[in-house]
């Protein structure tokens, strides 16, 4: 029961990473779960459509949650099944880049400087989502998780672009 516990409170703080991550970059968040299934133990979703998301934006996301765990408190050794996979997207995302190696550098430092500018905000729909187990964009909305669609100001470094 405490690993389980444990296992939920990390779970919460990795998705409202991922979360927090999207409302930066103003893409509308309609969904953030915690998933009784002992593989995937939560998902956050987002409306796409309105614009495509840029390669820094995708991978800010996938690696905010891994990102939010650290922040948290969890190791490496600790850190959910579903940081694995979020690596295996931003490595996937990353592979087109001319320097692989400093566009997932330069993500990392992002994603943690972004965290921690908005670490209540993480805290805050952590602690929601532990209560309720999920959330939807309306459930969200009170909370600040909504924006309508815009463009990002992130500008993306040359050696970013795609070959």
């Amino acid at each position: 029961m405490i690993l389980r516990t444990v296992a939920l409170h990390s779970a919460s703080i990795h998705e409202a990473g991922h979360a927090v991550a999207a409302r930066v970059f103003k893409i509308p968040v309609t969904c953030v779960e915690l998933s009784p299934e002992p593989r995937i133990l939560g998902r956050m979703r987002f409306r796409g459509g309105e614009r495509e998301l840029s390669l820094i934006e995708h991978a800010v996301i996938a690696f905010a949650g891994y990102a939010a765990e650290h922040l948290a408190w969890v190791t490496e050794a600790e850190a959910l099944a579903g940081t694995a996979m979020d690596f295996k997207d931003v490595t996937a995302l990353l592979a087109a880049t001319s320097d692989r190696g400093g566009a997932r550098a330069f993500v990392e430092a992002r994603t943690f400087e972004l965290l921690r500018a908005n670490w209540p905000d993480v805290l805050l729909l952590a602690v929601h989502l532990e209560k309720r187990r999920a959330l939807s964009s309306a459930d969200l909305e009170p909370l600040g998780f909504y924006w309508p669609p815009a463009e990002s100001s992130e500008i993306e470094p040359e050696w970013l672009r795609i070959d």
